[in-house]
């Protein structure tokens, strides 16, 4: 689902700079050298969302804070979107520095639209979370849903196949061992 198709769907309003700022960061995506972190993880969380919206009768739009978290899924992965992992030690590099490298990204590009305090706050510290060490404990109502909807697109058929694809077209060893290692260790099973 494309980000102005949730908008309407929903009839949610987001302010300009706001809207400007997702846009910029879904157009990173568009140019990911991560088969696995493009546009595409985008609108599938988005649709994802989309579901949680229509399905939910325990969250309502009044109590979701909606510029913080498209804000948020649009901007978690644009920083680890620039390059692809290519053995043991990138990927550790990629996995060390995934949320701050994102937040500090995002941090950056929100500070040139002079996006207010608050709203630019909640996303870095969404963002910096979404890493492998997690630096706030707090979990708000956009940081809950935000990272139930990564974990569900962790395992999206779709996203995985596209990743193995890479590894098994590649000719180089190390990069096989490096898909190897990734589906042993990082898509075990969720049960």
């Amino acid at each position: 689902m494309q980000l102005e198709e949730l908008l309407q769907q929903n009839k949610i309003t987001l302010p300009e700079d706001i809207r400007l700022l997702c846009f910029q960061a879904i157009d990173f995506m568009s140019k990911a050298k991560d088969p696995i972190h493009d546009r595409k993880h985008i609108f599938r969380m988005l649709s994802d969302l989309q579901a949680l919206l229509k399905n939910s009768s325990e969250i309502t739009m009044k109590k979701i804070n909606f510029p913080v978290l498209l804000l948020t899924i649009c901007w978690h992965d644009v920083w680890r979107s620039g390059f692809f992992p290519t053995n043991l030690i990138s990927l550790f590099f990629t996995l060390l520095w995934d949320g701050i490298g994102g937040a500090f990204k995002f941090l950056y590009f929100a500070n040139k639209e002079n996006l207010n305090n608050s709203t630019k706050n909640s996303v870095f510290r969404i963002i910096s979370d979404h890493g492998v060490f997690r630096l706030f404990v707090k979990e708000s109502l956009e940081q809950k849903i935000f990272f139930d909807l990564d974990f569900l697109e962790e395992y999206n058929l779709i996203r995985i196949v596209n990743l193995k694809a890479r590894f098994l077209n590649n000719k180089s060893r190390s990069l096989l061992r490096l898909g190897k290692f990734y589906f042993e260790h990082f898509l075990k099973k969720p049960y």
